[in-house]
């Protein structure tokens, strides 16, 4: 009887989990409010304290060329912000789901980029230069058009549209929910927009296991433009209220069934 009983349970459980909402949490949040002195050594505006007790830093570390009200000046750098342990801990968990977004406007010069970064991550290189620090990066640039590296660095190319004018919202979803460490090290996907509305432009499935210690922003050589709304949001899975319902009900079968065992004996 306790087997089919576990059984049961298990079903449930697993109908449950099927009946399921997404549901974000916005970690980092960076609005680029500044009157326009460095972004090096400022705060960002929301950072959640879990990423602070996985040894992340609120503080950006940031090259000579990014203001704190979002403008690039001529430079090749990066700017970024420490997330300790916080993604690489959530490999083949279901909290292993990330969206990394900013609104981007360059004007003039090559293009700006948005990505998620390795523990060799530069702010005097951007995300493709030396070996590499990028692991999954999406870049506008000022002809108007989108590309997505999955990394390392430049490579693993997903080319996106042409012909784009203005501000763009770019995303990069980061998928580690599946990762074993094995066969699977999870996906990167790219998309113009915002990843629900948005047009995708391409996954990338790696092939080995990535490090992501960091998220930030990079510009190129003589570029100018603008970064806006840069968050960093954490994707988990919410089971519906009745689908939580039927597992609270679940959950007393097994203690009925033990009182039941226990007085009949």
């Amino acid at each position: 009887m306790l087997s089919l009983t576990k059984h049961w349970i298990a079903a449930l459980a697993t109908v449950c989990l099927m009946s399921s909402s997404l549901f974000a949490e916005v970690v980092i949040v960076e609005n680029f409010g500044g009157g326009g002195a460095a972004l090096n050594g400022t705060t960002a505006d929301t950072f959640s304290s879990r990423i602070v007790t996985a040894g992340g830093s609120a503080t950006w570390q940031a090259g000579s060329s990014f203001q704190d009200n979002g403008a690039t000046t001529f430079n090749t750098q990066s700017a970024f912000l420490d997330l300790g342990s916080f993604v690489n801990d959530s490999k083949g968990t279901a909290d292993g789901l990330f969206d990394l977004s900013a609104t981007i406007s360059p004007t003039s010069g090559g293009w700006l980029a948005i990505s998620f970064f390795n523990d060799d991550a530069n702010t005097d290189r951007h995300f493709a230069e030396s070996i590499g620090s990028g692991q999954g990066s999406l870049l506008y640039r000022d002809t108007g058009e989108l590309d997505g590296f999955g990394g390392p660095g430049a490579d693993n190319n997903i080319d996106g549209p042409n012909g784009l004018t203005g501000d763009q919202q770019l995303t990069v979803v980061l998928d580690l929910r599946t990762h074993d460490n094995t066969t699977d090290f999870g996906n990167i996907s790219f998309y113009q927009g915002d990843s629900e509305t948005g047009a995708l432009l391409g996954t990338h499935s790696y092939t080995s296991d990535g490090d992501f210690q960091y998220v930030g922003i990079s510009n190129n050589r003589n570029t100018l433009g603008s970064f806006s709304n840069f968050r960093l949001e954490q994707v988990s899975a919410v089971p519906e209220p009745g689908s939580l319902a039927v597992l609270a009900f679940a959950g007393i079968i097994p203690v009925l069934t033990r009182r039941k065992r226990r007085a009949a004996s």
